[in-house]
């Protein structure tokens, strides 16, 4: 739904927004690791007839790391989806209550 330039519709706003839930260590050998991460993630358009409206999506990311040169480096990854919680408890918030929640609320700036 986003133009070539990345940009979003007129009146719509483009939501991205993630957050581990938790991490699980594979494999660790000293140069290298491997670690799982389950993860949840907003995206979509929020706005008037917006044709991809903003969904959640629950996600296991496996990351296989190298130590090279004092840090860690990401070398591949795969993803799979769930596990995935039971989802209803609350109303859906209005497209407007999300377009003001993106200016409202900044995103997480650690590990950017």
């Amino acid at each position: 739904g986003l133009s070539t330039s990345g940009a979003p519709p007129a009146g719509q706003t483009f939501v991205s927004r993630g957050t581990p839930m938790g991490v699980s260590l594979v494999n660790y050998d000293g140069g290298s690791a491997t670690v799982s991460v389950w993860a949840v993630s907003i995206a979509g358009l929020a706005g008037n007839g917006s044709t991809h409206p903003v969904t959640e999506s629950w996600t296991t990311v496996t990351v296989t790391l190298h130590w090279t040169q004092g840090d860690w480096k990401w070398v591949s990854f795969t993803s799979a989806d769930g596990p995935v919680p039971t989802s209803g408890q609350q109303v859906v918030s209005s497209s407007q209550a999300l377009q003001n929640a993106v200016s409202q609320f900044g995103g997480l700036r650690y590990a950017r």
